[in-house]
């Protein structure tokens, strides 16, 4: 069975798209984003690559060049993918690869990426390097996006059917959601976190934050429902 396709801009690096050219199309016209992951379930991951000299350069104005480059994704999933080593001093500022010192606030800098991707609903994924780039991107190219039922869905709700996926369809997704153990979400929250999210995937996306400003959930319910799926990702 042939390789699922990734879409790769062509300005990327010739490194990144020499190792990847058996599993990719190089496409002239994509400037944002830098690479397209079309999943089995047929949702698209767009993935922005910055490394971290970059982002320093060229990145941080604008309420940042990368909160701007994610706003022109149309893909389902968003991330940005920040590459090479970030380090902080004793006064706080960043530290490069090889030890280089500069004058920028890690903490500042920290907090720009993190807003950039809140406000863009992008996960923010750390890179060391190059190589750890082009191994990410081909196990999310022929792996992890492709999983047929996503690792967060591996325990199964007492009500719902048993072939459970994302692809299930919605009233069974949100029958999943109403029994998660130990939350006691219940059926009327559950239909809003699933309707106000738009998908099972853009709910799963959700910071705490974010789910405490669906009507009803709170705090309390936020902050295990989030817990529950960071959890059963890790696993």
């Amino acid at each position: 069975m042939s390789q699922p396709i990734m879409s790769i801009s062509s300005s990327e690096p010739v490194k990144i798209i020499n190792a990847l050219k058996e599993i990719s199309i190089i496409n002239t016209h994509q400037i944002y984003p830098d690479y397209i992951i079309t999943s089995r379930l047929g949702y698209t991951v767009g993935i922005a690559r910055g490394t971290t000299n970059d982002i320093i350069s060229n990145k941080l104005d604008v309420h940042s060049h990368i909160s701007e480059e994610l706003s022109r994704f149309h893909t389902d999933l968003k991330i940005f993918l920040q590459e090479d080593f970030l380090g902080m001093n004793h006064n706080s500022h960043v530290i490069l690869k090889g030890g280089q010192e500069t004058q920028l606030n890690y903490i500042a800098l920290i907090n720009t990426i993190i807003s950039s991707c809140i406000a863009n609903n992008a996960l923010w994924v750390p890179s060391a390097s190059i190589y750890a780039t082009i191994e990410l991107l081909k196990n999310w190219n022929n792996f992890f996006f492709q999983k047929e039922k996503h690792s967060s869905l591996n325990i199964r709700p007492r009500k719902a059917e048993k072939t459970f996926s994302l692809s299930s369809e919605l009233s069974n997704q949100i029958w999943w959601v109403s029994d998660i153990p130990d939350i006691n979400i219940g059926l009327k929250r559950a239909i809003n976190m699933v309707y106000k999210s738009g998908s099972l995937m853009k709910l799963f996306m959700k910071s705490r934050n974010e789910l405490e400003e669906i009507p009803e959930i709170g705090k309390g319910i936020a902050d295990k429902f989030r817990l529950f799926l960071d959890e059963e990702i890790k696993e």
